[in-house]
């Protein structure tokens, strides 16, 4: 029967508590490449296609109003067509602007989807990127139409054509406005789930590695005293009974009986100072069993006390000075 000595139990305490230590590396490791992972996503991705669509919703403003001033010089039928020539630059330059910056969102969120995200955002990102295919191929295409009606409408000097052109184009620019605002909107709430995410896994590193420490310092504690006798922590006054069993019930060897029976002759000697008598039985004991733990802890404890003047209230128990 193989009996646990001591040094075996520290032993295997030791390396107990260096895979409580691995694994808490491992799994803090784990969860702080999944930060980063989900950081570099939001910088250089999640962040800069909101920061696209929102400029893509910008940009259809400044359009917007561009055309209105061109409205506006041509009901003036205002001979000078400089301002009317700058806006109109204006207008296209805000149109192309659009275009680049709503094809920039969709390049990047196919970025993401390439990579690869969770079923959730896939699901999201894939709507938010036929959204925005819908509203500038679409919805902005039939808006240009009848702008391109409207203007025609200016150039004929139409005027009821012109209030229906003019009714068309009011129409369309705010189902356009509607469809990139949500687009925008629905953006930046997948912007800030992530944010939400990086902070619960900043919270889950803090978590597991305060469990796993406590559970190792728990069991460090549990089982740090690893000898036979009364001991008397740091801070008690009353001596705790301390037992190490050396087999199983029915199970003890002619050897470890021998061990038992000098172990406890020894051990009452020990209590009534009788240091020499003590110290031969755990000899005796070693010469039984080489490595034993306990005999070898008694006989120290007796060299230690030879060396220092025990109190006259002295009960044989050993006293911790440290924790």
């Amino acid at each position: 029967m193989f009996t646990m000595t001591i040094a075996r139990k520290i032993l295997g305490i030791a390396l107990m508590l260096i895979v409580l230590m691995a694994g808490t590396s491992l799994v803090s490791t784990f969860l702080v490449i999944r930060t980063g992972e989900r950081l570099d996503d939001i910088v250089e991705n999640y962040i800069p296609a909101y920061g696209d669509l929102a400029r893509t919703n910008i940009r259809s403003l400044e359009r917007a109003l561009a055309l209105r001033t061109m409205i506006i010089e041509k009901l003036l039928k205002n001979a000078d067509t400089t301002i009317y020539d700058m806006e109109n630059a204006r207008f296209e330059g805000a149109g192309k602007a659009a275009e680049k910056e709503a094809a920039s969102s969709r390049a990047l969120i196919n970025g993401l989807l390439d990579r690869g995200v969770s079923k959730e955002d896939v699901a999201k990102l894939a709507r938010i990127d036929i959204r925005i295919q819908v509203a500038m191929d679409k919805t902005r295409s039939q808006l240009n139409e009848e702008i391109g009606r409207l203007q025609l409408a200016l150039d004929t000097d139409n005027p009821i054509a012109f209030q229906e052109g003019l009714a068309r184009v009011r129409k369309g620019r705010a189902e356009l406005n509607e469809q990139l605002e949500s687009i925008r909107s629905d953006m930046l709430a997948l912007l800030v789930n992530h944010a939400e995410g990086i902070k619960q896994d900043l919270r889950n590193i803090m978590i597991v590695s305060f469990a796993l420490t406590f559970l190792a310092a728990a069991i460090g504690v549990t089982f740090s005293i690893l000898v036979s006798g009364k001991l008397t922590q740091l801070g008690q006054t009353k001596p705790q009974s301390i037992f190490e069993p050396m087999a199983e019930t029915g199970q003890l060897s002619l050897q470890q009986a021998e061990l038992r029976g000098l172990y406890s002759q020894g051990l009452a000697a020990y209590r009534a100072r009788h240091w020499q008598e003590a110290l031969s039985l755990f000899a005796q004991a070693l010469s039984v069993t080489p490595h034993d733990g306990p005999s070898i802890a008694m006989t120290e404890r007796i060299n230690k006390l030879l060396m220092t003047p025990l109190k006259d209230d002295w009960d044989g128990a050993w006293h911790f000075d440290h924790k």
